[in-house]
């Protein structure tokens, strides 16, 4: 719940200090939606608890085996673990959420790439890690990285991100021609957004 500058060597303190009166209208709304935003449960990993996976609930299932393990089995999340230790099955459980959304995450933005490798851009490097302050990002290097946070999220809200972040490789602004380009790969775009913003204040 802090706010942070960043600006451009070129661009001068007075002058951000400047940009940030001018909407601090915004940076207020921005705060106390933020403040809003659904905290899930702490979790004890333990059986029965509830892990939401691309907008769906699933139950957790601990048991002991002779290796450390997680799998999707339906709606069950099966957890197979050496030890019942609280940190380990967290690692455990982070590092299956983080790679069902990195396979996800490439599944989508393959599915939307032949829009773009018409326009002569190549398939960016996809990545997954947790982001404060957005759900993606596209770097100019051609890597899209996607917050771990839309794990949880239905997937047409992933589906998305995709195409906004994809988008980012035609035009790296906000422009008009960001959006109209936007609203070409996805007509629905403005729908997606709404329910994913919905999402965080349920």
């Amino acid at each position: 719940m802090t706010v942070v500058v960043s600006a451009p060597y070129s661009v001068s303190g007075a002058y951000a200090d400047k940009l940030v009166i001018k909407y601090h209208k915004n940076i207020f709304d921005a705060l106390e939606y933020y403040g809003k935003r659904r905290k899930p449960p702490e979790l004890k990993y333990e059986s029965g608890e509830v892990v939401r996976l691309f907008g769906r609930d699933r139950r957790l299932a601990v048991i002991h085996g002779e290796k450390d393990s997680a799998e999707l089995f339906g709606d069950v999340i099966i957890l197979t673990v050496t030890e019942n230790v609280t940190e380990k099955k967290q690692k455990l459980l982070d590092g299956f959420l983080r790679k069902e959304l990195l396979t996800k995450a490439e599944s989508i933005c393959r599915e939307l790439f032949p829009y773009f490798k018409r326009r002569g851009v190549s398939f960016p490097k996809i990545a997954v890690r947790r982001m404060k302050a957005s759900w993606g990002n596209c770097s100019t290097l051609g890597k899209i990285t996607f917050s771990m946070e839309l794990v949880d999220k239905p997937l047409e809200c992933i589906e998305f991100i995709a195409a906004h972040e994809l988008t980012h490789l035609l035009h790296p602004d906000h422009s008009k021609d960001f959006y109209a380009e936007l609203e070409t790969v996805m007509p629905d775009w403005k729908a997606r957004n709404k329910k994913l913003n919905e999402c965080m204040q349920r």
